[in-house]
């Protein structure tokens, strides 16, 4: 064989279309997203978000990785005359406690594990059992015996994890920021080939890279770095309150960029 030829081909994307359904003020991405994905299941988002802002205080929301650890969520202002006085991370509304909560004093109709019986009524209490008001009646209903309920009305709920912000800005205008975290969930994979030619003097070295997002959040358009193996992490919590690591600090030996 005379020579090797080398050669990169990344196939895959970061996306993930996921459903945001906050509305006040949410971040304009002003620059690709900066992404360092380890082949660990873990990685670095590092991004530039963009707010119109009013003199004074603002509440703005940018959207977060369900994965991101809550201890690494940092943001900070590139604009001048701008101060971010609170950050506050808002988890999904969307499970039974929060809706039994809010259709308190509202109709609801609950079917029972047998599908023959629907109970409908006002929802007065829902401390443990179910208490509804019927038409003449007061209803008690045990939750082991409930195989659904059906919630009137569609009210708007956040589905996905966000990061409320209170951004002190001295001027009308826009404001840039720098949101960088840390999340589980990013990943990378390599297979390699070998191809030789029929005369036996040359062989083609291709490389096929699986990127793979099971972070919670679209990173479409995104540059990437990939490392191989795993940053040192000290213990930390995701937002999702799930025992995780985080990673202040690590040293990395990229393998390639994809832009």
């Amino acid at each position: 064989m005379n020579s090797i030829t080398k050669k990169i081909i990344v196939i895959g994307t970061i996306v993930l279309g996921m459903p945001f359904m906050f509305s006040l003020k949410k971040a304009k991405t002003a620059q690709p997203t900066q992404l360092v994905i380890y082949s660990s299941n873990y990685g670095f988002v590092n991004e530039q978000l963009s707010f119109s802002l009013n003199k004074g205080d603002n509440t703005v929301y940018a959207e977060i990785p369900e994965s991101a650890e809550a201890g690494t969520i940092y943001v900070r202002p590139l604009s001048p005359g701008i101060e971010v006085a609170e950050q506050k991370i808002l988890l999904p509304e969307i499970n039974e406690k929060t809706l039994l909560k809010m259709y308190q004093g509202k109709q609801i109709d609950v079917t029972m594990k047998d599908s023959t019986k629907v109970f409908s009524g006002t929802l007065l209490e829902s401390n443990g059992e179910l208490y509804l008001k019927g038409i003449d009646s007061l209803i008690e209903i045990k939750p082991s015996e409930i195989s659904a309920i059906t919630y009137k009305g569609s009210p708007e709920l956040r589905s996905e994890p966000s990061l409320e912000l209170i951004v002190k800005s001295q001027t009308k205008g826009n404001g840039n920021f720098n949101l960088s975290l840390a999340t589980a969930g990013l990943d990378w994979d390599s297979n390699y080939f070998a191809i030789i030619d029929d005369s036996n003097n040359k062989m083609n070295l291709e490389s096929r890279i699986t990127l793979t997002n099971n972070s919670g959040q679209d990173f479409s358009g995104a540059q990437i770095t990939l490392i191989a193996g795993a940053p040192a992490k000290q213990q930390g919590t995701s937002i999702g309150s799930k025992d995780v690591e985080i990673a202040p600090n690590y040293q990395e030996n990229p393998l390639f960029e994809y832009r």
